[in-house]
């Protein structure tokens, strides 16, 4: 069986770099959607796409900042290791 300290160690890791680079995606995004002229269904997929960044790159930043509460003391192995 594994060490739970390394386990949540690497989804930490692993949290912050998807994090990383999903917002540099949603940096492209972003610079896409405001340099793109025209109709607003030209302009929705990119916008969509930018909400959905935001909201995977919270719910990394949420599990991310679980691994460290666990890792100062917190409970809640399973919890956060679903949550990754």
């Amino acid at each position: 069986m594994h060490d739970e300290t390394v386990i949540m160690a690497t989804i930490l890791q692993v949290s912050a770099a998807v994090a990383a680079l999903v917002m540099v995606l949603q940096g492209f995004l972003l610079s896409s959607y405001t340099s793109i002229q025209g109709h607003q269904d030209v302009r929705r997929p990119y916008r969509d796409a930018a909400v959905a960044c935001c909201v995977v790159v919270g719910l990394s930043v949420a599990v991310a900042v679980g691994a460290v509460a666990w890792l100062v003391g917190a409970s809640g192995f399973w919890l956060i290791v679903g949550g990754f």
